[in-house]
Parts: structure tokens; C-alpha cells; sequence
């Protein structure tokens, strides 16, 4: 009998950029565009970004288990996207993507799909 394997990052409490980076083969300034102007659009991951004294976003900020799975369907949705746009812009569309399918990249449905309840 054949088992199914959930594709699940490794368990950590913080990501690193980079280190999502890495795990999803792309280059670091992608994650941090899907990180920072991007994945903000999604409440429950806004709520969770570190921010300035201003109130604006913090730069480069780790990502806690939640974001980084919120940052990898994005990445996940773009790579689908540009291939079926063949080399136009993609980026507004993803943005208006994830507006479109915010409930889908919410905290709950991350605790659902996972099974964890990690702050």
C-alpha cells in the first residue's frame, strides 16, 4: 500500500529569505518581492510582518511557518502564471491573484492544510 507525503517545508519557527529561497530553487530577491510587496495584501500575513517605528514593513524580516507557506504558493501560483502568460508581466496579476484568494492563503487554512497550530 502506497503512502501519501504531504509537501511540507522542514519544521522550523523562522525562515530565513534565503533559505526559502533555497528551498524552492528560486533566487532570493523573488522571495523577497513575494515577501514584502506581494504576500502583504493577505490580512492574516500582514498582521504577522515585523514593523518600523514609522509602522511601515521591515526590510528582510524572517518568516515565521505561516508566511513562508503563504510566500510558497504565491511562488508556486507565479511559476503557473508566466507560463500560461509567456513572458508578459506577471506580478499584478499574482498580487490580484492573492486579493482574489485571500481566504485560500489565510492563517486557518494554513492550520488546516498543515495540521499545525505554531505561532
Amino acid at each position: 500500500m502506497q503512502t501519501v507525503v504531504k509537501e511540507v517545508l522542514p519544521q522550523k519557527t523562522r525562515w530565513s529569505q534565503r533559505a526559502v529561497a533555497r528551498q524552492m530553487c528560486c533566487d532570493k530577491s523573488t522571495v523577497k518581492v513575494y515577501a514584502e510587496t506581494i504576500a502583504v495584501v493577505i490580512p492574516d500575513y500582514l498582521k504577522e510582518c515585523p514593523r518600523n517605528p514609522d509602522g511601515s514593513i521591515q526590510s528582510g524580516f524572517s518568516l515565521s511557518q505561516y508566511q513562508c507557506w503563504v510566500v510558497c504558493q504565491l511562488v508556486k501560483l507565479a511559476r503557473t502564471i508566466k507560463a500560461d502568460l509567456n513572458g508578459t508581466p506577471y506580478r499584478k496579476v499574482v498580487k490580484a491573484t492573492a486579493i482574489k484568494m485571500s481566504q485560500a492563503l489565510s492563517r486557518d487554512s494554513f492550520e488546516c492544510e498543515t495540521g499545525s497550530q505554531v505561532a
